[in-house]
């Protein structure tokens, strides 16, 4: 879950000729691996032209990934479809993560978005199509948190449906002291969670 969306800051995205000096720089002489971050990277309308620079400047990389909440379907295929053509003529792996914390309604109280769901939904379906014809490395990311402890057998079972890997992180917070200790009160879990969570993840099955 990331709320850095919320914060309505005047700064600008590091541009595409900033990038290119940041990835010049030797301590990069042996980068094999790229992960395109955010905020949400399908917002930069020169995605594409990000990646192409980083490709250029590191030749030797092997595998590009990125992240997306997947809230808006037919851009975030738009993008990576771009992205995803990019790195075949390079020849090169390309991982795309879709963020799914929670079953249904559960997705869009966490995301704080009214049917974020069924866009995430939409989202792994064109993306699915996209797969067809241009190698996509599709996998589900999950926060774990208390809003969606009792969900993981359901949400690992949607994985199954999509026929999508699913991986789980447990839940992180990077605030300022006062966000801390407010997201602290939220986000901690109470020894019968944590107890079920272990549970979980011991058993192979799950059911």
């Amino acid at each position: 879950m990331c709320t850095v969306w919320r914060k309505r800051d005047s700064g600008e995205y590091l541009s595409v000729g900033a990038i290119r000096e940041v990835v010049n720089n030797p301590l990069f002489d042996s980068l094999e691996s790229v992960s395109l971050g955010g905020g949400e990277p399908t917002l930069r309308e020169d995605l594409a032209e990000v990646a192409e620079v980083i490709l250029d400047c590191r030749p030797q990389i092997k595998s590009i990934g990125l992240s997306t909440n997947g809230l808006e379907p037919e851009l975030v295929q738009q993008r990576l479809e771009e992205v995803a053509r990019l790195s075949q003529q390079r020849g090169i792996k390309f991982s795309v993560g879709i963020s799914v914390d929670g079953y249904g309604d559960t997705h869009g109280k966490i995301r704080s978005v009214p049917h974020a769901f069924d866009r995430v939904n939409e989202t792994i379906r064109l993306l699915k199509e996209l797969d067809r014809h241009l190698s996509i490395n599709l996998h589900i990311n999950c926060v774990v948190q208390p809003w969606n402890i009792k969900e993981l057998t359901q949400l690992s079972r949607f994985a199954e449906e999509m026929e999508l890997p699913i991986q789980y992180f447990p839940v992180y917070i990077y605030p300022s002291l006062a966000e801390y200790e407010g997201a602290v009160q939220q986000l901690e879990m109470t020894p019968e969670q944590k107890e079920g969570l272990s549970l979980y993840f011991n058993d192979s099955r799950y059911d």
